[in-house]
């Protein structure tokens, strides 16, 4: 009886063993799962904003005109956006198009965000909605091919005001702010864990901007 005991106890611990781990790896997947799903989501909605953008410059909060895509370099400054962009509406629950809308992402302390500004045409001191898409991000990365081919660090390229009232260092003429869009955007996205996520997306509005 002793034996038979001893028995059952070796073999309950045993399969509690193996019921703890089994939950701890199911634990581990359901988190994993979560993280990139997160990371999908994040990619999709950049997508989906770049597909939809329109080639409308707009006035932005301290009334100064900005291009209809306004990107910037990898540090952004005083919580700019490092992309900024005119999109086409969203539809309401009639299934009617909504006006266009003024988006942008910005990286801060860690945190992949997305903006959506009231409308286009800013009011003064105007404010973004703010949504969390993404933690624990180390780098966000954008850069932008022109009608030649060439990559760009920056958008609008040359001479344009960026939105802050700045304009880079070449000179053009201020009709550039209805020049041509990029056509493509190369994006990477670099995780605190240390993956990296890489896509080159395609701009089909600048075909017919």
């Amino acid at each position: 009886m002793l034996v038979a005991i001893s028995i059952l106890a070796v073999m309950a611990v045993t399969a509690y063993r193996v019921l703890d781990s089994v939950l701890v790896t199911r634990s581990h997947v359901m988190e994993e799962y979560a993280r990139w799903r997160a990371i999908a989501r994040a990619v999709a909605w950049v997508e989906d904003d770049l597909d939809a953008i329109q080639p409308r410059p707009v006035r932005d909060a301290s009334d100064q005109l900005a291009a209809a895509l306004v990107g910037r370099e990898d540090v952004t400054a005083f919580g700019a956006p490092a992309i900024a962009l005119t999109r086409s509406g969203l539809f309401d629950a009639a299934d009617l198009a909504l006006p266009p809308q003024r988006v942008g992402y910005r990286l801060r302390d860690g945190v992949l965000e997305r903006l959506t500004w009231p409308a286009p045409d800013q009011a003064v001191a105007s404010a973004p909605t703010v949504t969390v898409l993404l933690p624990g991000v180390s780098r966000f990365g954008l850069r932008y091919r022109d009608t030649a081919g060439k990559w760009q660090a920056k958008w609008p390229p040359v001479g344009v005001p960026d939105g802050q009232g700045r304009a880079n260092s070449q000179v053009v003429q201020s009709s550039a702010l209805d020049g041509p869009l990029p056509t493509a955007v190369d994006m990477t996205i670099q995780l605190v864990s240390g993956e990296q996520i890489h896509r080159l997306i395609v701009i089909r509005t600048a075909a017919t901007s």
